[in-house]
């Protein structure tokens, strides 16, 4: 008896899971190689995230909300990009595709770079070149010249 009703709820359940796995399996193989770069910096990204507050600071909801809101706003703009740029090269503008490339590898750095700030946050052993390079700013301090 347990044995059907498990058969029928792995028939119930499996088939929507493996479309919706098909699904994105498809989205991931056909979205440019920069967006799946910036799909896995920006993952690593809310790991370092998550980490450096949980030991840092206090792990806070509604910071780790505003956190992913503002990358689904990126990921948001990059998609409005592609899709203005895809309309531009339709009308003859060939620079549409470069500069939705453009837009997501500037945001693919500007994840990287977040991620080594928060590893010098994290004390984790770097080059010094690397964690003068990335070291947060003393805060009340003088600047220098």
């Amino acid at each position: 008896m347990l044995r059907e009703v498990l058969d029928m709820l792995h028939k119930k359940i499996s088939w929507p899971l493996q479309g919706i796995g098909g699904g994105l399996l498809g989205l991931w193989l056909a979205a440019p190689a920069v967006v799946q770069a910036l799909i896995v910096v920006t993952g690593l990204h809310l790991f370092a995230y998550l980490v450096e507050r949980a030991t840092v600071d206090r792990l806070d909801s509604h910071a780790v909300g505003r956190f992913v809101a503002s990358r689904v706003m990126q990921f948001v703009l990059v998609a409005v990009v592609y899709v203005l740029s895809a309309r531009a090269v339709n009308v003859g503008i060939v620079v549409g595709g470069e500069l939705a490339g453009a837009v997501a590898g500037f945001y693919v750095v500007q994840e990287v770079v977040g991620i080594m700030e928060r590893a010098v946050s994290l004390g984790v052993p770097l080059p010094d070149f690397l964690r003068r390079f990335f070291q947060a700013p003393e805060k009340g301090g003088a600047s220098e010249g």
